[in-house]
């Protein structure tokens, strides 16, 4: 499973090579190569920032729900222990 990863993240580099080529290879003059590899390289950035957020959101929806079970055994926990029915609000 770990190898697919790579060979997914090698053939996903290799697709942003071949775009970044066919990108670079249509301009004509020195000012439009200039051009195209700042658009280049703020794409490479947005992507890049939305793939760290996505995976910040990731970790924080893993803690909050981490924080739920906890929150719902310690409840749990205290209403076994005061043997009480368990009224949801």
């Amino acid at each position: 499973m770990r190898f697919l990863k790579y060979g997914l993240r090698v053939l996903g580099g290799l697709a942003y090579l071949a775009i970044v080529i066919g990108i670079l290879s249509a301009a004509s003059t020195r000012f439009e190569t200039l051009v195209l590899a700042g658009m280049v390289q703020i794409y490479a950035t947005l992507l890049y920032n939305f793939s760290v957020i996505g995976v910040v959101t990731d970790v924080n929806n893993r803690a909050g729900l981490v924080r739920f079970k906890i929150l719902y055994m310690v409840c749990t926990q205290k209403r076994l222990a005061r043997n009480t029915p368990f009224v949801s609000v």
